[in-house]
């Protein structure tokens, strides 16, 4: 049963990853960029750039929770690459070494998204449109990041959902931990 599920899985992976990087194939200077700048030296770059950012405008408690998050992120990425042990799509656009299962770019961009979203969705500080513009923009930067690593054939598609769903997770954890030391300190707790 479980190789018949795995058969399917596979046969899905294949065909979604084959449509995506042949429809979008033409764009494919342009999702270098993409995952150039969401990864390495890129990933620096915006790590720094927004904490600084929310250290200026926010507070020094959501940069440590966002760095929190971005180090937790990575570390489940990594170690459940060594877990699954998946080998990456044949066909690269881009050079990648390590195990495919779950996507870390996928993982990062969805961990720093809901991070910003659930900052969104809290801060009464923020209008309604600058609200709704912030959480388009979190998600868009996502599913870009993902579609990036499908076209480039570095990830199949259930790769980057995973990274997704763990990025996720990674997020409203974080959310979660400043939630209770709030109350803690607080003496709620």
């Amino acid at each position: 049963m479980f190789d018949y599920v795995l058969h399917i899985l596979g046969s899905f992976d294949i065909r979604v990853l084959d449509y995506v990087s042949s429809t979008l194939i033409q764009f494919v200077p342009f999702f270098k960029v993409v995952t150039m700048m969401s990864g390495g030296v890129g990933a620096i770059v915006w790590i720094v750039v927004g904490s600084a950012l929310l250290w200026f405008f926010v507070s020094a408690e959501r940069v440590w929770l966002y760095g929190s998050v971005i180090v937790a992120a990575g570390s489940f990425s990594y170690f459940f690459k060594y877990v699954f042990g998946r080998l990456r799509p044949l066909g690269q656009l881009v050079y990648e070494s390590s195990f495919s299962l779950p996507s870390g770019h996928a993982t990062a961009s969805a961990a720093i998204a809901m991070s910003v979203i659930l900052w969104a969705v809290y801060d009464v500080r923020l209008s309604r449109w600058v609200r709704y513009a912030v959480i388009i923009t979190a998600i868009f930067f996502a599913l870009l990041v993902g579609i990036s690593r499908l076209v480039l054939r570095v990830h199949y598609p259930t790769d980057v959902l995973a990274g997704w769903c763990l990025g996720v997770l990674c997020a409203f954890s974080g959310e979660r931990v400043i939630s209770f030391l709030n109350k803690r300190k607080q003496g709620v707790l």
